[in-house]
């Protein structure tokens, strides 16, 4: 069996849940230099799947894929030192590796770029920055970037201050499952005067994001 047939095979027992026995063709494929097996054999052991919990394997497995650019594991090791896990935490280091991921494709490494630049982690603070990565990483659908966009624009850091664009977005997180989203538009129906009849002509009118709001607002 080729590298990538028996990735495909570890790929369809882990869906089946015998992480066991995918653990095993993962290995092979790893061994063989395949950097999606990698990935996934560092995910079953930083998750504790078919093998025992080992963030020192874990990472061993995700280095391996990352230097072949896979930008899941240079996400993932970007995680690890912005959380300190498997590793002491490490804000510069994880911005490093955001950055790698972030020009291989991985839209959530945009994202967290977004968090070191608007917290000042491993970076210097620059709100402007941090609004354009959200901005970035929200059009490409990470339902927390676009939550956080809505933050930018509630707040007015990064960008002018404008409500109505602030839950635009965060209308658009709501809808993917984000809490922090729906608590977010239940604070600006609460201090932020959110016009509920302006909602109401703009849902009549067929104004997607409007009707979403106008559903959402009936609930809280």
């Amino acid at each position: 069996m080729t590298s990538d047939d028996l990735f495909a095979k570890g790929e369809e027992l882990y869906e089946l849940n015998e992480f066991e026995e995918a653990v095993k063709y993962y290995r092979q494929a790893a061994e063989m230099g395949h950097d999606g097996a990698q990935h996934m054999l560092g995910n079953c052991y930083y998750f504790g799947k078919g093998v025992s919990k080992d963030y020192k394997n874990a990472i061993k497995w995700y280095r391996k894929a990352a230097k072949q650019d896979n930008p899941y594991s240079q996400f993932s090791i970007g995680l690890r030192y912005y959380f300190g896990e498997g590793m002491s935490q490490d804000y510069t280091s994880a911005f490093k590796w955001f950055d790698k991921a972030s020009d291989n494709g991985s839209s959530l490494a945009i994202h967290f770029l977004g968090l070191c630049f608007y917290n000042g982690y491993g970076v210097e603070q620059d709100y402007s920055k941090a609004f354009g990565l959200y901005k970035k990483a929200a059009e490409q659908g990470i339902a927390e970037a676009q939550n956080m966009l809505g933050m930018c624009y509630l707040d007015g850091r990064g960008v002018e201050q404008n409500t109505a664009l602030a839950v635009e977005w965060f209308l658009k997180a709501s809808a993917q499952g984000d809490k922090n989203a729906s608590a977010n538009i239940e604070y600006c129906l609460d201090y932020e005067e959110l016009d509920f009849d302006t909602l109401l002509k703009s849902a009549g009118s067929g104004n997607a994001n409007a009707q979403k709001a106008v559903e959402l607002c009936k609930k809280l």
